[in-house]
């Protein structure tokens, strides 16, 4: 939908939205090195390197890095001036956790330097270690540009909403707020945001307003696109406004490919004859029923994980998640092959469902804290009954980790776990792909 203030023309608008999230080593790597340590008052102490990995490139430095024990007190922490820098630290024997990020000034919602970030839980274990540390962004990269601004435009921005407002040192994003980025006027004679770097979204909708004002006023519209931005998705939006009530809009995407995910392109009309709407979201099936399946059921044979609408929708959104389970998994960050999941992911069909999906970080969560722990019997249950693959929380190597966000992340239904980065040599993970699916009650 849009609001319509005051008469302004505006005629092509370029939205580039590249979210990349935080990767690091889920569980760290340590390799055997020369046994080096020294005696100290609370026990023997050993050597580990931290070494830390870029995958992005334009990396911005310093880093800061952090080590706390497993309950959360700070053992050590130094600044790492550049990518090829080691750190050593003396450790006892212990568990720990290091954090690795850099120092970005985000209080306007946005910053001209991309936020990195990375963690890793390693074992001092009476040898000196090296603990290898994956970098990525954590932020997503926005340029905005527009066409055909009216000559008297005095001032024009663009606003992104709900986005996330804060980074945790373990990686979750919390929070939600509109951030408006500024155009300034290029010698092109067209208005542009530049490149300015933002937290993904914090809502399932993104709502995406323009706003150009004169000295009479300001004109804003503003257009829904029914999903969040997530992590590491070039997002690619141009439209164009050619006036009068006839005017239309369109929007076409065109994603420069690198080191982001496969590109999502988008189309939308704005003005006074648009629809201030996607064209072509993705497609998520509509069916009609006599009643809304319950989560930890069954549904014509598929399995209902969760109910993603608020109660009382109509229709209803609803989450699958596969009857199949893939065991011995790696990760998007797995050298030789990093697109084993996406490509079961791509290939899965269930009966006449087609179009499934690796869980996205949200789904994970929600997937984790409505079957986690003591909930997972009752799930299993069911699955059991249809005969079906149960869901493991824990194994003899400890908690069971089911990929999630594109493979980069994982997550377990094990009791107080949490979702974290995948790493790069693990080759123990699970897999289950999930699809959305709406419901509409029959009449109603």
């Amino acid at each position: 939908m849009y609001y319509r203030t005051h008469n302004i023309i505006c005629k092509t608008i370029t939205l580039l939205l590249l979210c990349l999230a935080f990767a690091s080593c889920e569980k760290a790597f340590i390799p055997d090195e020369d046994n080096s340590e020294e005696q100290g008052g609370n026990g023997t102490r050993h050597d580990v390197t931290i070494q830390t990995r870029a995958t992005t490139t334009g990396t911005a430095f310093p880093l800061h890095i952090t080590v706390t024990t497993r309950d959360g007190a700070t053992v050590a922490t130094q600044d790492v001036a550049n990518a090829s820098e080691k750190l050593k630290l003396k450790l006892q024997d212990g568990d720990y956790h290091i954090s690795v990020a850099n120092s970005i000034d985000m209080s306007n919602g946005w910053s001209t330097t991309p936020a990195v970030r990375g963690g890793a839980d390693f074992s001092v274990q009476g040898k000196a270690a090296t603990v290898n540390i994956i970098l990525s962004y954590a932020v997503a990269s926005v340029n905005v540009t527009l066409d055909g601004v009216a000559a008297e435009a005095t001032n024009v921005s663009v606003q992104l909403s709900p986005l996330s407002n804060s980074l945790s040192q373990d990686g979750t994003y919390s929070g939600s707020a509109t951030v408006t980025i500024p155009c300034s006027k290029t010698s092109a004679g067209t208005w542009s945001t530049r490149t300015a770097y933002v937290y993904p979204s914090a809502a399932d909708l993104t709502n995406i307003s323009i706003c150009i004002s004169t000295h009479s006023g300001t004109e804003t519209y503003s257009v829904v696109y029914a999903d969040r931005l997530t992590a590491a998705v070039p997002y690619s939006f141009t439209g164009t406004y050619k006036g009068g009530e006839s005017g239309m809009s369109e929007i076409t995407g065109d994603i420069a490919q690198g080191e982001w995910k496969p590109e999502v392109d988008g189309t939308f009309s704005f003005g006074p004859s648009g629809n201030n709407a996607f064209d072509n979201m993705p497609d998520i099936p509509l069916v009609e029923a006599g009643s809304l399946p319950a989560p930890g059921t069954l549904w014509n044979g598929h399995v209902v994980m969760l109910q993603l609408s608020e109660e009382g929708s109509n229709p209803a959104e609803m989450l699958l998640m596969s009857r199949e389970e893939w065991t011995g998994m790696t990760s998007a960050f797995y050298e030789s092959d990093p697109y084993v999941a996406q490509n079961i992911a791509q290939q899965y069909a269930e009966d006449e469902l087609t179009g499934w999906h690796i869980p996205t970080t949200d789904e994970a969560r929600g997937m984790k804290e409505k079957w986690g722990g003591n909930a997972l019997p009752n799930l299993n249950a069911a699955l059991a009954v249809a005969s079906l693959t149960q869901l493991t929380a824990t194994d003899t190597n400890g908690n069971v980790r089911y990929l999630c966000n594109d493979a980069q992340s994982t997550f377990s239904f094990a009791p107080s776990s949490s979702i974290t980065a995948a790493g790069k040599t693990v080759k123990t993970y699970r897999l289950r792909v999930v699809k959305r699916i709406r419901f509409k009650l029959k009449n109603s």
